[in-house]
């Protein structure tokens, strides 16, 4: 095996019962390893892990750059093993905070009541879902904080409320409306 420039390559002869004419030159390539490893890691690709651009390694990687909107070229490159890692990291972590199908509410309210739901839920609250809305459960939650605390119940976020959380959960972030 030969190594060049952070690439080997490896001479090996095929025998196809015919008398042989030429040599296949297989080629490695960290890229390519490093794509075939983060496609692996997401179930996409059931080859071996060797750094080579073979059938299995460009089918893969058009299959997911077609369902993930991207050119599809078959080429591995270091920004595609980034792209499927990131993309399977959102993936994870959707599946413990269920927020991918639904954007974020925005604005400052939206920011104080996702400060608030963060906070509930960080003392054991369940506000439900953190999604800078107000919910039944939210207020449930809020509720069951000024009870516990001693503040006057409303279930709605106040001054009080958020000095409260921030006194106990040490967050001093948190905005006073």
């Amino acid at each position: 095996m030969a190594a060049t420039a952070g690439k080997a390559s490896a001479r090996i002869d095929v025998i196809a019962g015919q008398p042989a004419t030429g040599a296949v030159t297989v080629r490695y390539d960290p890229e390519v390893e490093a794509v075939q490893r983060q496609l692996q890691s997401a179930g996409l690709y059931e080859g071996d892990i060797d750094g080579v651009a073979g059938k299995r390694t460009r089918a893969a990687i058009e299959s997911y750059q077609a369902s993930a909107g991207l050119d599809v070229t078959g080429l591995a490159s270091t920004e595609l093993a980034e792209q499927i890692r990131f993309t399977m990291e959102i993936a994870r972590a959707s599946e413990f905070t269920g927020t991918t199908g639904t954007p974020p509410a925005a604005g400052p309210e939206a920011r104080t009541i996702r400060l608030v739901q963060t906070g509930l839920a960080e003392l054991g609250y369940e506000p439900g879902e953190v999604t800078g809305e107000m919910s039944a459960t939210t207020e449930s939650a809020i509720l069951a904080f000024e009870k516990d605390r001693q503040l006057p119940e409303s279930g709605r976020i106040s001054e009080a409320l958020i000095e409260e959380l921030s006194q106990v959960s040490g967050d001093t972030s948190a905005p006073v409306r």
